[in-house]
């Protein structure tokens, strides 16, 4: 079985010139007898030998796109994808409704920073905290942040401690999270690319507990969210409605489910009753 179909392997051979050459492809269309220089062909030719591996393009150079930015990645955090690229914009633009001169929010399971960095940038007026359980991960949002020039507060903590609750701001107006929510089951379904190389605490939860941290983290929302504060959600399209059901269970409401560009349910916004 071939590691690509044609138009991935198309698609990725162009991100792969335009990052050795530093030429879009436009570059290429008005310029046709532009050439690469042999460095510039050996270390194509070397990026090569580790897509065939399946290694995915972006861990190879390094760097993802999201939204307007380009952002560092290493194995240590996730891929961004366009559904938590469409969570960011929805949360941002919720923000920028709130009276709250500095509105506080914290995004739960920050890998690159993806969020937390989108979300800084597009509300300015925000406070934001972002955490992870992973130093490395941590490391790598720190540059990103840095890369940007935005000024967030990056935490070490384990959502599902209880003992890490203390760490972490309270009267937040926001909490976002794009938690793991894979059950492990469902890992044979994934590429390979993906299960081989991308961070399986990011990943997957229980087969018998898919709905693991959406519950711990309202829980947590239900203490640290000020009354009408919200919470926004990144889920899988199969539990969407199970997680709506548990915030309804949990004192949240109204709570609504919104569709990602491909019509899939795959957020989930639920507010904190007031009174």
């Amino acid at each position: 079985m071939p590691v690509y179909s044609r138009r991935e392997a198309e698609q990725t051979a162009q991100i792969v010139v335009e990052h050795i050459t530093q030429r879009r492809k436009l570059d290429w269309h008005l310029h046709p007898l532009l050439a690469v220089t042999p460095p510039q062909e050996a270390l194509i030719m070397q990026i090569t030998q580790q897509l065939l591996a399946g290694a995915p393009v972006q861990y190879v150079l390094g760097e993802a796109f999201f939204y307007d930015m380009l952002l560092k990645v290493t194995p240590d955090v996730l891929i961004p994808r366009p559904e938590t690229e469409e969570l960011m914009l929805l949360t941002a633009t919720h923000i920028n409704q709130l009276s709250a001169t500095e509105p506080y929010i914290l995004d739960i399971g920050t890998g690159s920073g993806c969020i937390a960095i989108g979300i800084k940038r597009l509300a300015p007026k925000a406070k934001v905290w972002a955490i992870d359980i992973s130093p490395h991960a941590l490391a790598v949002a720190k540059e990103n942040a840095l890369r940007y020039g935005v000024d967030i507060t990056f935490l070490l903590c384990d959502i599902l401690n209880p003992s890490h609750h203390k760490l972490l701001p309270q009267n937040l107006q926001v909490i976002v999270s794009n938690p793991p929510y894979i059950p492990v089951a469902e890992s044979g379904q994934l590429m390979a690319r993906v299960v081989e190389h991308e961070p399986h605490t990011a990943l997957f939860v229980p087969d018998n507990d898919p709905l693991l941290f959406y519950r711990v983290i309202a829980l947590f929302a239900q203490i640290a969210l000020q009354p009408g504060g919200t919470l926004f959600f990144e889920t899988h399209q199969s539990y969407a409605y199970a997680v709506q059901n548990l915030l309804l269970t949990m004192g949240f409401a109204p709570c609504s489910i919104m569709p990602d560009m491909s019509g899939k349910p795959r957020m989930v916004k639920g507010e904190k009753v007031i009174g």
